[in-house]
């Protein structure tokens, strides 16, 4: 799909559900089956966008806020909260300072580029993580989500 694109996902593998939302609509493929398992967050490295040891992985597109918590299920499937990661228009919100706005607690890691600032400061996370570094060059986008 050209153009930006608004993509949620929400998970808990203990009940087990997950919900994938695209634009707004329900995305996940029908009939997909959950498990019940447990995933290890306490690697020590984490990516967006690729993995820098993996040749051709890295992604060649434009983002904007990228929110990630670990551990916190946000139920996506409920309107109000859907609601809370974009407007009903499909453009973005305010996610807060730190990520904390849509559930009231701030995510492990919370990107995104201030209107103005230079392309390298989306690596530095506003989340409860560390700072990511970056591999390649990161530009500007040439236009907006909230375009």
């Amino acid at each position: 799909n050209p153009g930006w694109n608004h993509l949620a996902w929400a998970y808990n593998l203990a009940t087990p559900v997950a919900y994938l939302y695209i634009n707004g609509a329900d995305a996940e493929v029908a009939g997909s089956t959950e498990t019940d398992d447990t995933i290890d967050y306490t690697v020590t490295n984490h990516g967006i966008g690729g993995r820098p040891d993996v040749a051709g992985s890295l992604l060649n597109a434009d983002l904007a806020d990228v929110l990630i918590a670990f551990g916190e299920f946000f139920d996506i499937s409920n309107s109000a909260n859907l609601l809370k990661l974009r407007s009903a228009a499909g453009k973005p919100l305010n996610l807060g300072a730190n990520g904390a706005t849509p559930s009231g607690s701030q995510p492990i890691m919370f990107f995104r580029r201030a209107p103005g600032a230079a392309a390298s400061t989306f690596a530095t996370n506003l989340g409860g993580g560390g700072d990511f570094t970056i591999t390649g060059a990161l530009t500007n986008a040439t236009t907006s989500p909230s375009d």
